[in-house]
């Protein structure tokens, strides 16, 4: 009976982890390395700014838009005025090793200074190979405005740390370099496997961190859906933020979680923002060795999300949808302190493995109170409707009328046939698991009668034939022989002694 029990409970064990493996998506390790020239050189002007507070910024949108789980790693080079050349040479820090923790590696780029004379890249990138981790998914940006002039080569360091079997692939982009710098780097960048990108801006900076983003990480931008609304792609970050205006959108591509499309509008006080996120059917997956995505059935929806920041990048405003074809709305009044440009950050704050898809529907209305005009329409069930021409999704009645808006229908509607679909195939699966269960109920129970059975039918005492035996013949018994009395002994007198 044991052994049955320990049967069953190895059975049970079984179709859980393969319930779990079925529905658990395993999370990748990636580690960017931030390579930071801090070169005397970076203090000259870059668009209008120091090249080093173009670039210290745009590591901070950077950090703001990479996935949670990405651990980032700071090595500077030249950050110490060091006047030997030889000493100087061979000067380069990792001051912050891998880590999630975006604050720490912004403390560290903050605190670097452009005070360094010479630019050892061979040997910045030699001592790099140490950071890395074995089995990761490790990225190195190198960000520098100069050549290597320490006599190394360091076209053969990248070389080499891309053939160390640590899995590194170099990246660099030249910061106002010129026509033979940005030979030696492009050179650079060929050598680890890699691309070159030329920042002459900090626009372009921006341009540069989110072209390497979509390089690791590449988006499908085939989607041309005119019933999704407009198609847009926003910023990586702030300072690269793509203006936008009321209406309806959808992104130009799909979207990993953590990862965010910026976009910025210009709002005055006392304005009201209407705005809603819709997750689609299409359920998009993440395949990770192709570095593609597909449609399916993977999970029970679209991650949508998107988020308000205003001019400070304070968050003012946040939604989130997790479910197929299900729609999240809320509303934000403008107040004196938020007046200005607030961001929208379209994303959402899940693992890498939850995508956003391309269908998923974003929208964005304005509505400014004194500006509120309303004309007039006819209801054919109660005389005339007021229409709103500030689009905000909802008329304002007349006295005496009681009449829900189209918005307020159609979302109704729509959450009446989603709830629907979503009870429907909840009581399917029920009943096909319950189903499933049965049978693998009942097939245990006849495997362990069967067995039982066979097995006391092999151990049981086989029965042999009887075999009559011949009765012996009866033989009568003799007669008892008389019995011969024998007399009692006589008592034996006393003695008596003679005197």
């Amino acid at each position: 009976m044991k052994k049955y029990i320990a049967l069953l409970m190895l059975i049970v064990s079984i179709t859980g982890i393969i319930s779990f493996s079925n529905s658990a998506v395993a999370a990748t390790n990636e580690n960017i390395l931030i390579v930071f020239d801090a070169s005397g050189s970076m203090t000259e002007s870059f668009g209008g700014s120091p090249r080093i507070d173009v670039a210290k910024s745009a590591i901070t949108d950077l950090l703001a838009s990479l996935d949670a789980n990405t651990s980032v790693g700071l090595r500077a080079f030249a950050q110490e005025k060091i006047t030997a050349k030889a000493s100087a040479c061979v000067k380069t820090d990792l001051l912050q090793s891998f880590t999630t923790d975006r604050n720490a590696i912004t403390t560290q780029v903050d605190s670097l200074q452009a005070v360094g004379s010479y630019t050892p890249l061979a040997y910045t990138l030699q001592q790099s190979a140490g950071d890395f981790t074995v089995g990761a998914d490790n990225v190195l940006i190198l960000m520098t405005d100069g050549q290597e002039n320490c006599g190394g080569n360091p076209a053969d360091a990248a070389a080499a740390l891309k053939a160390a079997g640590i899995k590194v692939k170099t990246y660099v982009i030249g910061l106002g370099a010129d026509t033979t710098t940005r030979a030696q780097l492009s050179g650079i960048a060929t050598a680890g496997g890699g691309t070159y990108y030329d920042a002459t801006d900090a626009t372009s900076l921006a341009a540069s961190f989110n072209a390497i983003q979509q390089a690791e990480h590449p988006v499908d931008k085939t989607n041309t859906d005119s019933m999704l609304g407009k198609e847009v792609t926003g910023g990586n970050g702030y300072s690269t933020a793509v203006p936008i205006t009321p209406g309806m959108y959808h992104l130009s591509h799909y979207q990993l979680g953590s990862q965010y499309d910026y976009f910025k509008m210009d709002v005055k006080e006392g304005d009201v923002i209407k705005y809603s996120i819709q997750s689609s059917e299409s359920m998009p997956k993440y395949i990770e060795a192709t570095n593609s995505f597909e449609d399916g059935n993977n999970h029970s929806g679209s991650y949508a999300g998107m988020k308000i920041h205003s001019a400070t990048r304070a968050q003012i405003g946040w939604l989130y949808e997790g479910q197929a074809s299900q729609v999240r709305s809320d509303s934000l009044t403008i107040d004196d302190t938020n007046a200005g440009t607030i961001y929208f950050l379209v994303g959402n704050d899940n693992s890498k493995s939850q995508v956003m898809s391309k269908s998923d529907i974003f929208t964005i209305k304005v509505s400014s109170p004194s500006a509120v005009v309303t004309s007039t329409a006819t209801n054919p069930m109660n005389g005339t409707v007021p229409v709103d021409t500030n689009n905000l999704g909802t008329a304002s009645q007349q006295p005496g009328q009681n009449y829900p808006s189209v918005d307020s229908i159609s979302q109704t509607v729509n959450s009446i046939t989603s709830n629907a679909s979503n009870i429907f195939y909840t009581i399917l699966w029920t009943i096909v698991g319950a189903v499933v269960f049965f049978i693998v109920i009942v097939a245990l129970i006849i495997y362990l009668v069967v067995k039982h059975n066979k097995k006391g039918s092999l151990t049981t005492n086989p029965v042999m034939p009887s075999v009559q035996q011949p009765v012996p013949p009866i033989v009568p018994t003799p007669a008892s022989s008389p019995v011969t009395t024998i007399p009692p002994i006589p008592p034996v007198p006393p003695v008596i002694p003679q005197a």
